[in-house]
């Protein structure tokens, strides 16, 4: 029963941190992966919508750093994987800052992206949903 009960509260988990019921992931990756010619790649396959979206990328195990609101919706932090750690923003995510401070350590699904800002350019991954890691069962690993 315990089992149950702990799938059942990652489960709630998910959907409370907007996760869509559809969402597939095209690739499981590394944070190191997250990388411009990757970009580069991805933004051969424009346009996007509908009858192609976007790809989405799911890293496991990631450890979230200094989480805060931005703007008044929005959530930025840093996405660590080892010693790798890539800055990320979350729009209209504000609302689950309080769960972000609770995990110790997330599966999220993202998209990369350059964020060109004051004359720097840097990797930035745009957060699309989050859960615990900890909901992980021994078949999905």
């Amino acid at each position: 029963m315990r089992d149950f009960e702990r799938r059942l509260r990652c489960l709630c988990d998910t959907v409370e941190t907007g996760k869509p019921a559809d969402l597939t992931i095209d690739a499981d990756v590394s944070l190191s992966e997250m990388n411009f010619g990757l970009i580069r790649e991805l933004n051969m396959l424009e346009p996007l919508g509908l009858g192609n979206p976007e790809p989405l990328f799911g890293g496991r195990m990631l450890d979230v750093l200094s989480p805060r609101i931005v703007g008044s919706r929005h959530v930025r932090m840093k996405l660590c994987q080892r010693s790798y750690c890539v800055d990320t923003i979350g729009f209209d995510m504000g609302g689950f800052i309080d769960k972000l401070d609770l995990y110790e350590t997330v599966d999220a699904v993202f998209t990369p992206t350059v964020n060109e800002w004051n004359g720097g350019r840097n990797i930035q991954l745009v957060l699309r949903a989050f859960r615990p890691s900890s909901c992980v069962s021994s078949s999905e690993s």
